[in-house]
Order: C-alpha cells, then structure tokens, then sequence
C-alpha cells in the first residue's frame, strides 16, 4: 500500500477534497538534510528515512564526497558549506562540515 504524511494528507485533501491513506512508520524516522552555504540556507523538503542519528550523519558524509567530487569542475569552493542534519520537527541534530569530511587545510 503506498501512502503519505499525514502533513501530505491534509494539504491533499485541502486542494483535491480526496483522502489519500496515511503511512506510519515506526522503523524508520525522517531525516532532512538542509544545506548551508555561507550565509544562504538551501532547504531538503523530502528528506531521508533513516533508522538513526548516525545513518543519516553517514549520509550526510557521503552526499558531502559527491558534493566535493562535482566542485572543481564548476569550480566552486566548499570553505563553510554545512550539511545541517535536523529531525522531522525542524529541530538541528548535528552540523557536518564539509571542510572537516575531508580534513581540508583551513
């Protein structure tokens, strides 16, 4: 069976008038991964299930690799970027740095 959130379900009936079933899972929470760069702040509105703190601080790692694998060639430089890792309330877990993935000279 697929389904949404229950903030998706009513957003859905507000707009449709149809009901869509609501998932619940207590395996797995929801992780977002909001991006800082500077002083700009680029918002993950999908987010990740994840069973824990640490899988998504993992996966914060390795999307900072990809993120660093693709900056030279656009040439962009990563000095102060931030994956912010927050839980579904909003609320700020931990920061990873991308400078401190990969031990980069400051």
């Amino acid at each position: 069976m697929t389904g949404c959130t229950t903030e998706e379900a009513k957003l859905n009936s507000q707009v449709t008038g149809t009901t869509l079933p609501v998932v619940h899972s207590d395996e797995m929470a929801r992780y977002f991964f909001n991006i800082r760069d500077g002083g700009t702040i680029i918002p993950d509105f999908e987010g990740s299930g994840l069973p824990d703190v640490e899988a998504a601080r993992q996966e914060a790692i390795n999307s900072a690799r990809g993120l660093l694998a693709a900056k030279p060639e656009v040439g962009e430089v990563v000095d102060g970027q931030q994956f912010l890792i927050c839980n579904e309330d909003g609320r700020l877990l931990e920061p990873v740095r991308i400078r401190d993935v990969f031990d980069l000279p400051k």
